[in-house]
This record gives structure tokens, C-alpha cells and sequence, in this order.
């Protein structure tokens, strides 16, 4: 989903108020935020594993047109890592993972 940034910052920061309102458990923003960008980062590089393998090897080529969008997303999660607080929120590989976007074509 394509959401505008700022507005995905707001639901980010409202959803452990949201939960708590509604009986569920305290989250701290900290974590919350941890868990998410993970999250985050998993999901899109599930994604363009999927856009991949559906456009190049099951000759689906419609998914390579959804790439270049996750990757800038997958791009923008990475720079939200560098600034989430209080946590080593990055994985282990992150350098990796970096320099193999830094080395794709636009």
C-alpha cells in the first residue's frame, strides 16, 4: 500500500494507544517501533523475492513492473532503521543488504 509518509508515521506512532484502548497489552513506542520496521523489512523482501521469481522464472512479467516500488520503499525502511532509538534495531547483514541495493540499477 502506498501510503503518504507522514501519515504513515502518525498510524505507527498511534497504534499502541489504539491497542491499549482497546484492552489489549502496553507496548512501548520503542519496541513497537522495532517490531515494525523488522516487520518492514521482512515483508519487502519477501515481496520482491516473489516479484522475481513470478516474473523471471515463471515468466509472469507483469511482477517486474512492481520492483522498482518496493525497492524504494525496502530503501526507505532501511533509512528508518538507522533512526529508530534506544534499540539495535538493524540486522546483522544490514551493510550487506545495503551495498546490494547501493549496486542495482535505477
Amino acid at each position: 500500500m502506498d501510503l503518504d509518509p507522514e501519515l504513515a508515521a502518525l498510524l505507527l506512532d498511534e497504534f499502541p494507544a489504539r491497542v491499549v484502548a482497546r484492552g489489549g497489552p502496553a507496548i512501548e513506542l520503542p519496541d513497537w517501533r522495532a517490531m515494525a520496521t523488522a516487520a518492514a523489512l521482512q515483508r519487502l523482501m519477501q515481496a520482491l523475492g516473489a516479484y522475481s521469481f513470478l516474473g523471471h522464472v515463471k515468466q509472469r512479467r507483469i511482477f517486474l513492473d512492481f520492483i522498482p516500488a518496493a525497492r524504494h520503499r525496502l530503501e526507505a525502511v532501511l533509512r528508518r532503521v538507522e533512526r529508530v532509538a534506544g534499540r539495535p534495531a538493524s540486522p546483522p547483514n544490514m551493510p550487506r543488504l545495503q551495498a546490494v541495493l547501493a549496486s542495482l540499477p535505477d
